[in-house]
């Protein structure tokens, strides 16, 4: 009767698929983390959008990401205008900023309407 044959992982296969899934919990984290930010009640910027709402941001997090905000930050101001765009854009945008995931409620008119923006 023949014993059964057992193969040894490849090392370089074990440490691509620890850091990947190293990969995917930093992913997770960042998400996490993003959300606990935005829901937190100490934004100190708010945004006028289109129809009329204010959308409150951390000025320091979407400066982060978004160029003009970085100047906005430099001249201290605290408040900005963006008319073009209503508050359901504009708080998908701000979301994504923080790293917050967006997939699951975003529609292909959101979508194209977010490219744009």
């Amino acid at each position: 009767m023949d014993s059964p044959k057992f193969e040894i992982p490849n090392l370089d296969t074990l440490s691509i698929e620890k850091e990947q899934i190293r990969e995917e919990i930093d992913i997770k984290i960042f998400k996490i983390l993003g959300e606990i930010l935005y829901n937190r009640d100490d934004k100190n910027f708010d945004i006028s959008t289109g129809d009329g709402k204010i959308l409150k941001v951390h000025l320091l997090v979407i400066a982060t990401k978004i160029p003009i905000f970085q100047q906005l930050k430099e001249s201290n101001q605290t408040k900005f205008i963006i008319p073009d765009f209503d508050y359901e854009i504009i708080e998908f945008a701000m979301k994504f900023c923080y790293g917050c995931s967006i997939a699951e409620n975003l529609n292909a008119s959101i979508a194209i309407k977010l490219f744009f923006y």
